[in-house]
């Protein structure tokens, strides 16, 4: 009976020694903002889309490219058979109408080279122009991109250092309640305070694993858009972040991602109506062929062909014009597009130097609150040491220097992801990524 107890005992013991999911040292990461977006040029699965459209983009010149050159096909029969000359308009005064059985042989490669084909030609010349197109939204892709990782890496980071402050907060309502709980023993404090205190300190509670629920989904938004495993364990790089900053003059849009792809969707659609266009012109092929026939491989000739055939599209019913047209409509819907996309961008960077602004003076006020609270902090240790304040008046001043580090901190965030906001709009993020740090 003895033994069953101690095992009974022993058992939960042994399973909480051994906590599952375990932190190993090969799933924690540590990020700074600029380790977070190299993580994601090379693993994000936009990113590497990207990438293998522009590839795919390539690959299509080349097919596009292989109807101009030459087509070369080899063919090899041999045949035993009878044939009915009058199922050929051949009539012979004999009772037999049927000719064979007899052999025949033929091998042979076949050559057909296009001299001049106008739709092929502009179909290669709007593979090349989609090569380009898919490039631009490559960048367009990565500039998103690294905004985002951006914004993930400070909300992130922003909601770890919150968990900080929800377990300062919980100390402090500890010492309100343990201060409740010693007045209402000595006859000077209430049921209701007591009571008061403890749900005070449930709230707190209650929030701090709320904080660490989020820090958590936080970390695991950025850890997918990392492309990293759901494992991985994130340690943030605590420190102010440097962003370069940009002059007034920086609000042109003609390099900005956006707008380049909006201008070479124009010029493509421009390439589809040359294609639409070129259907009237005619086509000219060169074909020829060279092989050995006879009755069989031993018993037969070299034979050859050389010929061109020109063909002229007389009439398709209506359907080339109305292509045209409908191309016509395309290049004025992407060019429309085009202009809004500009004054958009336009819009987008004096919205973004507003709060850059607005940002940098709440950063700063709040920065100048938080050396006042921890100088009411240290006073009140002063006080403590000469014995004219008390230790919950410290976890007071402490608590208030807390808060304010903490807002300090969400105006800080603010401001960082303004600055970077603003660097995207401008269009500038990839190229400034090295100077993130």
């Amino acid at each position: 009976m003895r033994l069953s107890s101690f095992g009974f005992i022993l058992l939960p013991l042994l399973i909480f020694s051994f906590p599952l999911g375990a932190k190993s040292p090969e799933n924690i990461v540590t990020l700074t903002l600029n380790n977070a977006l190299q993580i994601a040029k090379k693993r994000n699965v936009e990113m590497i889309v990207a990438e293998e459209r522009v590839q795919q983009a390539i690959h299509k010149i080349g097919e596009a490219r292989s109807f101009l050159l030459p087509q070369i096909t080899g063919t090899i029969s041999e045949t035993h058979q009878t044939k009915n000359l009058e199922a050929m308009g051949i009539s012979i005064p004999t009772k037999d109408r049927l000719v064979g059985p007899f052999q025949t042989f033929d091998a042979r490669i076949w050559v057909t080279q296009t001299l001049f084909d106008a739709p092929a030609l502009q179909r290669l010349k709007s593979s090349k122009t989609f090569q380009t197109l898919s490039q631009m939204e490559q960048q367009k892709t990565e500039a998103d991109t690294l905004a985002l990782v951006a914004l993930l890496y400070l909300e992130a980071k922003r909601e770890e250092e919150k968990t900080a402050f929800t377990q300062t907060m919980v100390e402090v309502h500890q010492a309100r309640l343990k201060l409740a709980q010693n007045e209402f023993q000595n006859g000077v404090g209430t049921s209701f305070n007591l009571t008061q205190k403890e749900a005070d300190l449930a709230q707190a509670q209650s929030q701090q694993v709320e904080t660490q629920t989020r820090a958590r989904e936080k970390a695991l938004d950025l850890i997918a858009a990392l492309g990293l495993p759901v494992a991985t364990q994130i340690q943030f790089v605590h420190e102010e972040i440097h962003i370069p900053h940009f002059s007034e003059n920086s609000t042109t849009v003609l390099e900005h991602p956006d707008l380049k792809v909006a201008q070479k969707k124009v010029e493509q659609q421009q390439v589809e109506k040359k294609i639409a266009q070129a259907e009237y012109f005619p086509k000219l092929i060169a074909t020829g062929d060279y092989g050995a026939s006879g009755k069989s491989p031993q018993e037969s000739e070299g034979t050859y062909s050389v010929g061109a055939q020109l063909s002229l599209p007389l009439s398709r019913g209506g359907g080339r014009k109305e292509k045209i047209q409908q191309s016509a409509h395309a290049i004025q819907i992407a060019t429309a597009q085009m202009e809004n996309t500009q004054k958009q961008v336009e819009k987008k960077i004096i919205a973004a130097r507003e709060i850059v602004t607005r940002t940098q003076a709440l950063w700063s006020a709040s920065k100048t609150q938080t050396v006042a609270a921890q100088k009411r902090w240290q006073l009140a240790q002063e006080k403590l040491k000469v014995g004219v304040g008390t230790p919950l008046e410290v976890k007071e001043a402490k608590a208030d220097w807390a808060k304010a580090k903490d807002q300090q901190s969400e105006t800080q965030t603010a401001h960082e992801w303004a600055e970077l906001n603003l660097i995207h709009s401008l269009g500038k993020i990839s190229e400034t990524m090295e100077t993130l740090k």
